[in-house]
């Protein structure tokens, strides 16, 4: 999972410097998370040269949620109110075939086992990845800036892909894990917590 600029694939992000420490980090409602934050500097990519952004990755203890956002530390003279942030989760179990995406629209649901086929998917908001592997059920939710989130399969890989404003402060989204089955815009109240 990481998250870059437009632009920046992977590979050119892999190029830049990069740190990482562990923080506590509170949000709006005090609630006290473990932070993994990783720090880059971009000095190699032409476009994004300069750019100073961390990302985040947060865990309330005890509770099975994963919180994520990226702030700017500094935009390297780079005006940011056309760009996107763009975040990948590649998605693999014990064989991609092993994994499923339940897509759920008013009530009805629609599921799709990953690495058998090419598709691409638009709006998977609230909806659910499982593996046969585990009982567990990942719930992926779009954060308040998401313009996109979509997926993408194919033989060889799964991919969730997120779009969001880029700006100094994206807002939190969110991975949830749990054994039941629900639609998972139910977490959309996860909307209203803040970091600093």
């Amino acid at each position: 999972m990481k998250t870059a600029p437009s632009q920046m694939s992977v590979f050119s992000l892999l190029k830049e410097k990069s740190s990482a420490e562990f923080l506590n980090v509170k949000d709006s409602y005090e609630n006290e998370w473990s932070v993994l934050a990783i720090h880059t500097k971009a000095v190699q990519h032409s476009t994004w040269k300069g750019l100073e952004y961390t990302q985040y990755f947060a865990l309330l203890p005890g509770v099975p949620i994963l919180a994520h956002w990226v702030k700017v530390i500094n935009a390297g003279g780079k005006y940011l109110l056309n760009e996107k942030w763009i975040t990948d989760i590649f998605l693999s179990g014990g064989s991609l075939k092993d994994l499923t995406l339940t897509l759920s629209d008013k009530g009805a649901e629609s599921a799709y086992q990953a690495g058998v086929e090419e598709q691409s998917f638009v709006d998977i908001n609230g909806s659910r990845i499982s593996s046969s592997l585990s009982s567990e059920k990942m719930y992926v939710m779009k954060s308040k800036d998401t313009e996109f989130l979509g997926a993408y399969m194919n033989k060889e890989a799964f991919e969730v892909i997120s779009e969001r404003k880029a700006g100094p402060l994206a807002k939190p989204g969110f991975i949830a894990f749990d054994e039941r089955s629900f639609d998972g815009r139910l977490l959309n109240k996860l909307h209203y917590l803040e970091f600093r």
